[in-house]
């Protein structure tokens, strides 16, 4: 199978998947269920392939085990593979709002913003920065609700449900 790459001097050179680590078809195959149709599986390879530079491709041994750490967790905690659109822009868009959830989670893990104010502990796995970040929320929107009872249940009220 052959993948095109451009460069930086936008010269098409092909790229062979057979020619890549083991370990990176491997990898590749972990996403399958994520994909309907073969098309989709072998296209993500295909993709991922040409996406990584000539450098990026000889270290990719390196870079496994943050990837696979990162879809484990996606898929368990962020709900990477809970989307139920069909349509290419959607599903894009939900895979952006994971990716993006995932880097702010890890972006206050590293910077220990949460710990701070929501934790008495050091915050070392995703999940525990997640639950922190959960707690967060969870107090904000309580403050919030003691503040504005009436406005709460008149939002509720209009859907058909009764707060009190």
């Amino acid at each position: 199978m052959l993948v095109l790459e451009l460069d930086s001097e936008l010269i098409v050179k092909e790229i062979s998947l057979e020619s890549l680590p083991p370990c990176f078809e491997k990898w590749c195959l972990k996403f399958d269920d994520l994909w309907e149709n073969k098309g989709n599986k072998t296209g993500f390879g295909c993709y991922l392939a040409g996406l990584l530079g000539e450098s990026k491709r000889k270290n990719i041994v390196q870079i496994t085990d943050n990837i696979e750490k990162f879809y484990r967790e996606a898929k368990g905690w962020l709900g990477l593979k809970e989307y139920q659109m069909r349509k290419k822009e959607r599903l894009l868009r939900h895979f952006i709002l994971v990716f993006t959830a995932y880097t702010f989670i890890i972006y206050q893990q590293l910077m220990g913003g949460l710990r701070k104010r929501y934790a008495n502990k050091p915050l070392t796995t995703f999940a525990e920065t997640l639950e922190a970040f959960l707690t967060g929320i969870s107090y904000r929107f309580f403050c919030w609700l003691q503040k504005h009872k009436e406005i709460f249940a008149e939002h509720k009220a209009e859907r058909g449900f009764v707060w009190g």
